[in-house]
């Protein structure tokens, strides 16, 4: 059973569909899509992000710029983005639930394949970001996060900035994890902030099929939960979120 809380730590929920396809990319493609959620999607303005990728062959890191199209729901809270062969869905606060998500993620990429008509899957992550604050006069870390940077003693333990990345690898789904836990800069005063995000994506050699995707964002998803659960105290899911029910 999920836990409910009063302060929500998430920001963020992500689910990113990366596609392949038989023929160039049709910029067409974004307005068939927005036929089919216009109703629901009123504001639209087009992005430009910079990717930087490895090239193998030459051994180096190449940057590009890549067009993106946004379509933003009334409220602001529901936003899509459509770059080439690519499709993220974008939930902020409030987020319901993993049902609601789960119903955005799947009209969407329904629409998607729709208009785009790919001809598969190359990968599918799911993505939680959380914002975390917790009083500055509490020195003690480990009474809120069960997830820490550690350095070899005599070396003190005392971290006013870090930021800490792994990958994870699970086997059902075949898939990865990464943690990202940092500091930030706090939106409150007299606080620190760190974020949490947690990042389940598929590995090049276990895509999921179109029959499977379900499946597998459903472990996805549940791998997230338990990882959050642990990455906090239950001083945290208290206090700090709030919990309103055990």
């Amino acid at each position: 059973m999920a836990r409910t809380y009063m302060k929500p730590p998430l920001i963020e929920a992500v689910c990113d569909f990366k596609f392949s396809s038989l023929q160039p990319w049709d910029w067409t493609i974004p307005g068939l899509f927005y036929e089919e959620i216009r109703d629901s999607f009123p504001y639209k303005e087009q992005l430009n992000t910079i990717e930087t990728k490895i090239d193998q062959d030459q051994g180096q890191f190449i940057q590009q710029s890549i067009p993106k199209l946004q379509f933003s729901n009334e409220a602001r809270n529901v936003v899509i983005q459509i770059a080439p062969d690519s499709l993220s869905i974008h939930l902020l606060p409030p987020y319901n639930s993993w049902i609601d998500f789960k119903e955005h993620i799947f009209e969407y990429l329904h629409a998607y394949q729709k208009a785009a008509h790919p001809s598969g899957l190359i990968s599918v992550a799911l993505r939680y970001i959380n914002h975390v604050e917790i009083p500055l006069n509490e020195a003690e870390l480990e009474e809120y996060f069960s997830v820490l940077p550690q350095v070899p003693a005599p070396i003190p333990q005392i971290f006013p900035s870090f930021l800490l990345n792994v990958d994870i690898p699970y086997t059902s789904p075949s898939s990865a994890l990464r943690i990202t836990f940092g500091t930030i800069i706090p939106k409150l005063e007299n606080s620190s902030a760190y974020v949490l995000d947690l990042n389940m994506y598929s590995l090049s050699d276990a895509i999921p099929s179109d029959a499977h995707i379900i499946d597998w964002l459903e472990a996805a998803h549940e791998h997230i939960e338990e990882a959050f659960t642990a990455s906090f105290t239950e001083k945290t899911h208290s206090e700090i979120f709030g919990e309103v029910n055990k």
